[in-house]
């Protein structure tokens, strides 16, 4: 059922304005990095930010095409709908910016890489608005495209491959783990929306999820001396899933999102403290 159009709360802006999925992206881009002694300069993150926020208001932007305001179910996806000609135009500013400052401050190696991740941020907007029993699940999608795009910037450092796809492997696994619980709690507007996900398509449960974020955070936990510095956002990252996940039937589904997503900005706890 559609929820009464609202006008977001304070508590809400982030997350409407799909600020905190941009600044989820950097943060991990610079905890990865610092662990093992790189620096990430401003442009790369904030062409990572861009890019993030341009593929979740296209996506978002896409999904009330079609749908009148009062059968949107959720906050974001009223706002969105309310102002969806200024969107667009703040859209395509956004994208020029992004792609002026990716061709004057990328390497060709992080260009190449970043072409991949258009690629597959395209497959999953695409996959997004069709039905097909073969489509991955979004969850999967978009935790793919978020290790792709923190791995591109740091695609120009050999000397940290292999090593840094095991904490790398660990943040895309929070990111399916997060989006899997906030689709288990959103299961009446996905279906609403017409979109497929884990939940609605195999029935499982948020308690199923929290047990593979506590299988993160026995790992993290373990994590070689020389990713130290990603040992905390892991485990904070894991635990503060677990601890939503239990309280689920005490959130609402808007609040719980906002919640799901703010854990995963842990890294910036992190490097604030390291910095202070």
């Amino acid at each position: 059922m559609a929820a009464n159009s609202q006008w977001p709360k304070w508590w809400q802006w982030p997350n409407v304005l799909a600020l905190d999925a941009s600044l989820v992206g950097v943060g991990w881009l610079i905890a990865l990095a610092q662990a093992n002694g790189v620096q990430i300069g401003i442009a790369p993150a904030v062409v990572l930010g861009l890019s993030i926020w341009l593929v979740y208001i296209a996506d978002r932007w896409l999904d009330v095409r079609k749908l009148p305001l009062a059968q949107l179910p959720t906050v974001r996806h009223q706002f969105i709908k309310r102002w969806a000609m200024p969107f667009f135009v703040l859209w395509l500013i956004i994208l020029i910016t992004d792609l002026f400052l990716a061709i004057r401050s990328l390497d060709r190696i992080q260009i190449l890489s970043g072409l991949i991740v258009v690629f597959l941020a395209l497959i999953h907007t695409v996959l997004s608005q069709i039905q097909t029993r073969l489509s991955i699940p979004k969850e999967a999608r978009i935790s793919l495209i978020y290790m792709a795009g923190v791995g591109t910037f740091l695609s120009n450092e050999p000397a940290l491959w292999p090593g840094i796809l095991v904490p790398l492997g660990l943040f895309g696994l929070l990111c399916f783990i997060n989006c899997s619980m906030i689709a288990a709690k959103e299961i009446e507007f996905d279906a609403t929306m017409g979109r497929q996900s884990i939940a609605n398509s195999s029935g499982l449960q948020i308690f199923q999820f929290q047990i593979i974020a506590l299988f993160v955070l026995f790992v993290g936990l373990f994590l070689p001396e020389s990713l130290i510095e990603t040992d905390g956002p892991v485990a904070g990252a894991a635990i503060g899933l677990t601890i939503i996940g239990i309280q689920e039937y005490n959130i609402k589904p808007e609040l719980f999102r906002v919640l799901a997503d703010a854990i995963l900005l842990v890294p910036w706890l992190f490097l604030f403290n390291v910095h202070a």
